[in-house]
């Protein structure tokens, strides 16, 4: 990202947040910046082997159906260089059950049919071109219509699959039915940014390293984000809604989520792929350089969460409000009269730790009792996602900082610091009670807004 479009983002930022903050966030970018990232391509051989791969996995199906995935791209005034780089980076890929459907939405006489056909040249591009602009959930749902796969794959028309994106994603879903039985419903990936320079190599930047799935962080924001692959079946019968277009797709995986949460009680359906398998491209009107560019989707998104929140909070009398955070796209959720009314999964909720210098000490920690963000200022955000400033599922919290359901409040008593303890006797006993916690069926949350000072 050029500095000239840091520079634009701090001047957004500050007319929302205010110069102080606006600050906080740019020294906190400038040091991530200099974080290097470089983003590992397969290799060669590695792509020739995938290929050979799956032409013996085509001898051996001996004309049976294999696992075939739908790309699913709306069209509309797609640059013709972003439409050859799209459709090639599709053409491109080392797995060859797949088929790519262009809804094109132009008006007439900017129509992108012979550039489709130009760049494609491959009977496995359908191009679909649409009598009017429906808006971006329509018109994908006309595309969504034609696929003939066993999973849709959502492409924007700017961005690009890895070479090796379908093939690690069938994988993944073979993994899953090995094991589980059963089809997953939603798969996702790692993904990673991308600019063009006037000159020189290519530059892959922000790599969006993502947590495996984790409802009350998708209630926040839409990690899943690209690439993701959701069963066919299952996004025919949801379709995408045009009420949310700009955040349709957040709608879209919020719904799936929820579907699996409500029946399994956990996540079984829902899976990560730690692998970039996705780039998307950096521009002058992408969101990616201009959050800004699309107020109208981050409107949208609250809206989203707003309407999960209704279904899941159905029956229980309690209500949740949403409110934007200070980075566009990320969000809180408020619950009244509180969290343990209104979600009966929830036994514990976590905060921060801090010193007397606003230093991190204590909060959110791994199985192993390792915190998160030790030794960093409060405000600290965690990273491009802002992970440190959202409410999300932890495997254990810090006993100095936690709120229980009432009903667990004996078992909090168990392990309670009567006095104080070293370090060591603090983490064993937090890990001891959050595991308790976890044996008796509830789920543990991290709110960082939730804070005590360590003395």
């Amino acid at each position: 990202m050029s500095t000239l479009d840091n520079i634009r983002k701090t001047i957004a930022y500050a007319r929302r947040n205010g110069p102080a903050a606006a600050w906080t966030a740019a020294m906190e970018r400038m040091r991530l910046n200099r974080i290097p990232y470089t983003y590992e391509a397969p290799s060669g051989e590695a792509v020739r082997a995938q290929r050979a791969a799956f032409s013996r996995r085509v001898m051996e199906a001996q004309g049976k159906r294999m696992t075939r995935f739908s790309v699913i791209t709306p069209l509309y005034l797609t640059p013709k260089p972003f439409l050859a780089e799209m459709i090639a980076s599709v053409k491109n890929q080392s797995y060859g059950e797949w088929e790519l459907v262009c809804a094109d939405a132009s008006p007439q006489e900017k129509n992108l049919r012979y550039a489709v056909e130009q760049e494609a040249r491959d009977a496995r591009v359908l191009y679909l071109p649409l009598a009017k602009n429906g808006g971006i959930s329509e018109n994908t749902n006309r595309a969504l219509a034609r696929a003939s796969g066993d999973y849709v794959v959502l492409l924007d028309h700017d961005d690009l699959l890895t070479p090796d994106a379908l093939y690690v994603l069938e994988e993944a879903i073979a993994g899953y039915v090995l094991k589980n039985g059963t089809l997953p419903l939603l798969v996702y990936s790692d993904e990673d940014k991308f600019e063009d320079p006037e000159k020189g190599k290519r530059r892959y930047f922000e790599p969006h390293r993502k947590p495996d799935f984790d409802f009350d962080r998708l209630l926040t924001n839409n990690y899943i984000c690209h690439v993701a692959v959701v069963r066919a079946d299952v996004a025919k019968r949801l379709r995408l809604r045009a009420a949310y277009d700009g955040s349709q797709d957040y709608d879209l995986f919020l719904r799936v989520c929820a579907e699996a949460v409500a029946e399994n009680g956990t996540s079984p359906g829902i899976l990560h792929v730690p692998r970039v398998l996705y780039h998307w491209r950096s521009h002058s009107k992408s969101t990616s350089v201009n959050p800004g560019s699309k107020d109208y989707a981050y409107e949208a998104g609250k809206r989203v969460i707003e309407d999960a929140l209704l279904r899941l909070l159905n029956g229980t009398g309690a209500v949740a409000e949403v409110t934007e955070l200070a980075h566009h796209g990320f969000y809180r959720v408020t619950y009244t009269p509180d969290v343990f009314a209104a979600r009966p999964d929830v036994g514990a909720v976590g905060g921060k730790v801090t010193d007397r210098n606003g230093t991190l000490t204590g909060g959110k920690t791994d199985a192993a009792g390792n915190v998160f963000y030790e030794g960093l200022p409060a405000g600290h955000s965690g990273g491009y996602q802002h992970d440190a400033h959202l409410v999300q599922e932890a495997e254990a919290v810090d006993l100095r900082c936690v709120r229980v359901r009432p009903e667990l409040y004996p078992l909090y008593l168990q392990f309670a610091l009567r006095s104080a303890a070293d370090a060591e006797e603090l983490r064993a006993r937090s890990l001891a009670f959050s595991e308790a916690v976890r044996a008796r069926g509830f789920r543990i949350l991290w709110d960082p807004a939730y804070e005590a000072c360590a003395l």
